[in-house]
């Protein structure tokens, strides 16, 4: 996103999408992954449920909230604000990490030779 709000031309922006693009889009998944991970037993689809609801309604408030911004100053600014999100995602990342003292099984389910599922 920081070659989106500093690009110099139109075609730099573009591409500045195209890298977001690319690497945005794994954001979900490991959300999810880690809310799996870290939820206790019997308790993961409420963690997934949870951050869903959080994306869809982070999909529609954000929306606005970049919207707002680039009415009020310029689209350019706008974009800061997904910036200053992603930045804290970034700072926020840690504390999902493994700590290997969670209920879950770090190395993840095993099927067992009857094909039902064991960890």
């Amino acid at each position: 996103m920081a070659v989106v709000v500093f690009a110099g031309s139109p075609a730099v922006a573009i591409g500045g999408f195209l890298v977001v693009g690319l690497g945005v889009p794994v954001v979900a998944p490991l959300g999810l992954s880690a809310a799996g991970r870290l939820a206790p037993a019997g308790q993961v689809d409420d963690g997934a449920a949870r951050i869903n609801l959080f994306n869809y309604a982070g999909t529609l408030v954000g929306g606005a909230i970049i919207g707002g911004v680039a009415v009020a100053t310029s689209l350019r600014i706008g974009f800061v604000v997904p910036l200053l999100f992603a930045v804290g995602l970034l700072l926020l990342a840690p504390a999902f990490a493994r700590t290997g003292t969670g209920t879950s099984n770090p190395s993840g389910p095993r099927i067992a030779a009857d094909s039902r599922c064991s960890t």
